[in-house]
């Protein structure tokens, strides 16, 4: 019988239909709203495909859908092109049906034409968009009508086609052409169209028009120049004209003469038309019907700057006229008395232009746009022209000046005034570096003949400066400063942007970005010693924003006591404090300092605020850029010996709406973590995916896997132990161990078939840690309170661990050497310099029991007992594991158990009888206990967002490897003095490539991916996984939410 599976959380697509019940096509309120509005669009780089489809399965396996359905999948998918990007295929077939029609039209003509170029995330997105839209039967249907809809009627002239496309949808081609004063013509012939579409139609007729009209004007030329030629001109008797030509002056005449074809119903407007001209005589645009209607006069619509500029000379024009009638004499005289208007000629003359053109933009507009004060303009612009970086500055004399990029304000104090007070202007500027990479005087040496790339990725970039450029504010540990970028443009496809752009900056060499000071995101700046104290410290976001905040305000205020101070060194001069009195106190009107102002006045200092949120923001993107060479030093540590835990500690950091989760790391036996992830379910099923990874990553690099493991749970076969009856434990008969209960622990299979024998290694050896037994023990006990508790904890404590009688007679000797009596050592020198041993199972059982017996039914004065009910069970539980030898030592050899130290002089006596060995214990998990009491350390706060989680939970980790290897302190073992994963891995690659070996050798991992997940990007079998939305601090949180309809 066939099961049907409900989904509840299974969502259909919900179209919008008219009265009649067919689709709409236009867009929904939300959809204009969003096209309309630029702000709302998201502008953020496109995800890939992978990474699309990651997230939809995860969305629809949240809400309950169903992840076999690729219908429902596709749904969720987030388109990442045009002006709905960022939304899921399912919004855009409820909200603008439409715009899924002219994708797939415009795809259908590309693929015709063969122009279609599957290419890259937005291609990618644009072929599963149409793909999960034509699974629909209403989309298939609509176009099906579409296409079959009768079409428009073939047109007797060509030109009387419809544009039926954009604005002018309407029109007919003669129109567009009659119209191309108005620049749409133009347009269109700048497009680069699809072979076969209405716009290059369009194109085509455009172009044809225009070399007609070129042809038509140069035969026309040609023709005049041969009449006159052939017909000497004569000069009509008119004393007016004579008059009027010789008073202007020689100097009007400007400018090159060209033809302007003038026909007869233009310039017959007092005198009626006669002849077969005026019968000839119709006009298309400005050009003539027949050569034979119209006459040709000199005009000066390219030369003369007064008509481009819109201010006409009235007197230069007329001289134009007046030169053009000694060439034409047959133009009658009546003509002649019109032309000579000024009004008349200027609307003949003037092209389709706006008269008063905007104004030539200078530099000033530049200025405008740039977000600081006054003054720190006019000093940022003054160093730019010094350094003839500036439009028109002159070049620099001294190359001193442009070998470096920063550029510090002058000292304040040390300007002379004169007869004026100090400005507070001087005491308010910030410095600022210099970033333009085009410029060949400043970074020729850097650029050499490198192209610099295009910000849309053209083969042949022909990049130029196209500004000059603007400030950025940039947020420091000690201050603010000005990161001054310029603006760039391509040559070829005409995209313009500023060097600051994030996604540019990626496209450029290591030794251009490594010499910013600074952190560029998609909206601030931050500078790398502000990102680096935050990663280093390890500081909430809160914290670092607070220090911050603080020591701006410290440099603030100590500008604005300069600033008095200053003041009051030339009033007290001024006054005779000094021995003599200066005379610029009587020159100087105002005796009073201006005031300073306040911290965020932005005529002023202008300072700016860095809030908790931005930093956020700052060490996501910064653990984004660290992503990839922390997981691959993580990929690259290994071990002999395994230490795994599971802890909450850390994980009641995190919630979620599948409950809590818990952190389960493995440590090697120098105490560096190996693996560390997130499960949902502390099983072994959910532990699977891990070991694999681990295994992987052993057989790539052909590393012997690890023999040993120490666990804190499931260390051998199951078994059940039933319930004691109520009174049972009063009976001591029922705790001890009979020869019936020693067969049954050990009769039957003892190993386990836990993740690490099964997916790791079959051989590997699994121990319980000597910790977790102790504490279930302890857990036991009434109260830690109990007056027989620290008794209880000591005797447990010597019957597990049994001291190396040998090393402990050394350390006797030792202590004799030194002149210590008596000699009893003391606990810590006896667990730093001596071995200790979990004896076998039989001794361990009889110690153990002991101890259980010799407080059984102990209780303090009040008759409290020591033991719960409990303790009962849990003593034989635990009497399983001794049995079983899950935490007697092995019998091995080697550096296993423990990891010799060095030695060390007792007491600091020298001579070789005070010398003494340090071990430090290998097996349990004691030392994992601390490092779970860390991490709770790094991750910040009481609960925080996913993302900032697994940011800070992977930096931290891998600073904490970092520091163990610091700790070993090996002979020949060259570290770095500060860690940063991707700095560390760019200078040993460049080194291997320049020098032959990497700087750091021990910090040098393969390129090879593993393919492993740490922390919340587990992923376990059978649970949902956890998404981790590294753009969602990039979109507005004014943006409305989309209506899931069910």
């Amino acid at each position: 019988m066939k099961v049907k599976v409900i989904f509840p959380g299974k969502i259909k697509v919900c179209f919008r239909k008219g009265p009649t019940g067919y689709l709409r096509q236009d867009p929904s309120d939300e959809a204009k709203r969003i096209k309309d509005n630029p702000n709302l669009q998201d502008k953020s780089s496109p995800q890939s495909e992978d990474k699309v489809k990651e997230n939809a399965h995860s969305v629809v396996f949240m809400r309950g859908g169903d992840v076999s359905d690729r219908q429902e999948v596709l749904g969720e998918y987030v388109l990442q092109f045009g002006k709905y990007k960022g939304k899921s295929f399912r919004w855009l077939l409820e909200n603008d049906v439409g715009y899924t029609i002219f994708l797939t039209k415009k795809v259908e003509e590309e693929e015709r034409a063969g122009q279609f170029k599957p290419e890259g995330p937005k291609k990618d997105s644009l072929l599963s968009f149409l793909e999960y839209s034509r699974s629909f039967q209403e989309i298939e249907d609509l176009i099906k009508y579409l296409a079959g809809r009768s079409v428009a009627p073939p047109v007797r002239n060509e030109e009387d086609n419809l544009v039926g496309f954009g604005i002018n949808a309407d029109k007919t081609w003669r129109d567009i052409w009659e119209s191309r004063a108005d620049g749409y013509a133009a347009f269109i012939l700048k497009k680069q169209c699809v072979p076969g579409s209405k716009m290059y139609r369009l194109q085509q007729y455009l172009t044809q028009k225009k070399s007609q009209l070129q042809s038509v004007s140069a035969e026309l030329a040609s023709a005049g120049l041969a009449a006159s030629a052939s017909h000497p001109p004569e000069m009509e008797d008119d004393e007016e004209l004579e008059r009027m030509m010789l008073s202007i002056s020689p100097s009007k005449l400007q400018g090159q003469l060209t033809l302007l074809p003038v026909t007869s119903a233009q310039y017959t407007a007092s005198t009626p038309p006669s002849g077969p001209s005026a019968a000839a005589g119709q006009s298309f645009s400005g050009l003539p019907a027949a050569s034979t209607g119209c006459r040709y006069l000199p005009t000066c619509f390219s030369s003369p700057p007064s008509l481009q500029t819109g201010g006409v000379n009235p007197q230069s024009l007329t001289f134009m006229v007046l030169t053009s009638l000694v060439w034409y004499p047959k133009i009658p005289k009546t003509t002649v008395n019109s032309l000579l208007s000024v009004k008349n000629l200027t609307e003949e003359c003037t092209p389709a232009h706006p008269r008063n053109p905007p104004p030539q933009l200078s530099y000033d507009h530049d200025i405008r746009q740039w977000k600081c004060s006054q003054q720190q303009k006019i000093w940022m612009k003054t160093e730019l022209e010094s350094m003839s970086l500036w439009p028109g500055s002159i070049p620099v004399s001294n190359p001193m000046k442009i070998v470096s990029l920063w550029r510090l304000p002058p000292q304040p104090e040390l300007m002379d005034t004169i007869t004026d007070l100090p400005s507070p202007k001087y005491f308010q500027l910030h410095a600022f570096f210099i970033w333009k990479p085009e410029n060949d005087t400043l970074m020729a040496r850097l650029r050499y003949n490198y192209a610099l790339p295009c910000m849309e990725d053209c083969r042949q970039p022909q990049v130029t400066s196209a500004g000059v450029g603007r400030p950025r504010v940039i947020a420091g540990i000690t201050g603010q400063y000005y990161l001054f970028s310029s603006r760039l443009c391509c040559k070829v496809c005409k995209k313009k942007w500023y060097t600051d752009n994030p996604q540019w900056l990626e496209k450029l060499p290591k030794r251009f970005t490594n010499l910013l000071p600074a952190v560029l995101t998609y909206k601030k700046a931050i500078c790398k010693s502000l990102l680096d104290e935050l990663r280093h410290t390890g500081k909430a976001p809160t914290d670092m924003a607070n220090q911050v905040m603080e020591m701006m305000h410290l440099k603030y205020e100590r500008a604005h006591l300069a600033y008095l101070l200053s003041c009051q060194n030339i009033i007290d001069a001024e006054a005779g404090k000094y021995g003599q009195k200066s005379i610029t106190g009587f020159l100087r009107k105002k005796t009073q300092p201006v005031p300073f102002g306040e911290y965020d006045d932005p005529s002023g200092w202008n300072g700016i605020a860095v809030s908790a949120h931005y930093l956020t923001d700052c060490l996501l993107y910064e653990y984004q850029r660290q992503e990839g060479a922390i997981k691959k030093l993580l990929q690259g540590t290994f071990g002999q010996a395994f230490r795994s835990d599971h802890t909450r500690k850390v994980a009641r950091k995190v919630t979620f709406t599948s409950g809590t989760m818990s952190s389960y790391a493995i440590m090697n036996e120098t105490w560096m973590i190996i693996s560390w992830v997130m499960v949902q379910s502390e099983t072994d099923k959910s532990l699977e995916p891990m070991y694999r990874g681990l295994a992987n990553r052993y057989r790539m690099a052909e590393m012997e896997k690890a023999h040993y493991q120490w666990v804190d749970r499931d260390c051998c076969a199951p078994f059940r132990v039933p319930d004691p009856h109520k009174t049972e434990h009063l009976n001591w008969e029922a705790w001890q161990t009979t020869d019936d209960i020693i067969a049954e622990a050990t009769s039957r299979s003892l190993q386990n078939t836990c993740a690490s024998r099964s997916h790791f290694n079959q051989h590997i050896t699994i121990k319980l840690d000597l910790f977790h037994c102790m504490r279930r023990f302890l857990r036991e006990c009434v109260t830690e309170n109990h007056a027989l508790y620290s008794s209880f904890c000591q005797f447990l404590s010597a019957a597990f661990s049994v001291v190396d009688q040998e090393h402990l007679q050394k350390l006797k000797d030792a202590y004799t050497f030194c002149g210590i009596q008596p000699a009893n050592p003391t606990k810590q020198h006896i667990r730093n310099h001596c071995r200790t041993k979990i004896p076998q199972p039989g001794e361990l059982l009889r110690r153990v029991e002991d101890v259980i017996h010799h407080f059984h039914l102990a209780a303090d004065p009040n008759g409290v007992p020591l033991y719960k009910s409990s303790m009962l069970k849990a003593w034989r539980i635990q009497r399983v594991h001794i049995l079983r030898g899950c935490l007697s030592d092995l019998e091995v050899a080697g550096e296993i158990l423990y990891r010799h130290g060095g030695t060390l002089q007792l007491n600091h006596v020298q001579g070789e009888g005070a010398k003494v060995p340090v071990w430090i214990p290998i097996r349990g998990t004691s030392q994992q206990e601390g490092y779970h009491f860390h991490q709770a350390q790094w991750v910040t706060g009481t609960l925080v967002s996913s993302e900032l989680f697994q940011a800070q939970g992977m930096t931290g980790m891998t600073r904490w490897n970092f520091q163990r290897l610091v700790d070993l302190k090996q002979p020949g073992f060259q570290l770095p003095g500060a860690f940063e994963p991707s700095l560390i891995a760019d200078l040993n690659t460049v080194s291997e490539r320049l020098l032959g070996m990497p700087k750091y050798p021990a910090l040098w991992v393969s390129n090879r991916d593993t393919g492993e997940r740490f922390g919340l990007e587990y992923v376990e079998p059978g649970c949902r996984p956890v998404v981790l939305d590294w753009e969602k601090h990039k979109t507005k949180t004014t943006q409305p939410k989309p209506k899931i309809i069910p």
